[in-house]
């Protein structure tokens, strides 16, 4: 499972991925699963900070990304900035997106429906009948979610998580949000720990930090190859 896939993280905003599940995709870009994931950020970010730094900053994660997982991670979709921050709604619109986004996607990664913000819920809402043919999609722990109760885990150390290379190092290149919260009861880094330590302690694991997920639809075989197909 997990392997072998083609994976869609659709993100409502620039750094929600990141937060919901950076851990878990740096072990799904790692070349021996042989996957192929694309991220998309349905809206610009604009009322998060200037829409201009915002796209800076996830473009820099995606370089990151790209020079450390070339064969495995396909790039910020093109559809991404489609949507004005803080605007979306559950919609034909917004469906017909998700849909065109999601095409020939084994596997799909989005937000929970059940989550104070606007965006997130909308995505949560709509991806159930824009993915209605894929085979797996999953929704992950955002920061505003409620009623979020995991079924998933991926467990990790601190030092996994903390290193450049980890969960954080991918938060890190979102300044203007990291600098935005310090010091606050939303400090991004502070808050990452405490909810890592949490799933973690929900899942038992001596690794003590772990990312939750909740499946709104899993497939208990393995895809078809892709390179079978192909031939």
């Amino acid at each position: 499972m997990f392997r072998n896939s083609r994976i869609t993280v659709i993100s409502a905003h620039p750094d929600d991925f990141e937060i919901g599940m950076g851990q878990f995709l740096l072990e799904l870009l790692d070349p021996e699963r042989d996957n192929r994931i694309e991220i998309c950020v349905v809206t610009d970010g604009g009322a998060g900070g200037t829409l201009r730094v915002r796209q800076q900053e996830q473009a820099a994660v995606e370089t990151n990304l790209r020079a450390r997982f070339p064969r495995t991670f396909v790039g910020i979709h093109p559809k991404s900035y489609a949507f004005p921050d803080t605007e979306l709604f559950p919609s034909k619109a917004l469906i017909t997106y998700l849909e065109e986004v999601c095409r020939d996607s084994d596997i799909v990664f989005t937000h929970f429906p059940d989550d104070t913000h606007q965006d997130h819920r909308a995505l949560g809402v709509c991806i159930q009948p824009a993915c209605r043919f894929v085979r797996n999609v999953i929704f992950y722990q955002s920061y505003s979610v409620r009623n979020f109760q995991p079924t998933l885990f991926f467990d990790f150390t601190e030092a996994e998580m903390i290193a450049d290379t980890g969960k954080l190092g991918l938060i890190s290149f979102h300044t203007s949000q990291v600098e935005r919260y310090q010091g606050s009861n939303q400090d991004l880094h502070e808050d990452m720990h405490a909810l890592a330590a949490y799933n973690g302690f929900l899942f038992k694991t001596p690794k003590r930090y772990a990312e939750g997920f909740v499946p709104w639809r899993i497939a208990l075989e393995s895809p078809p190859s892709r390179r079978t197909a192909a031939e």
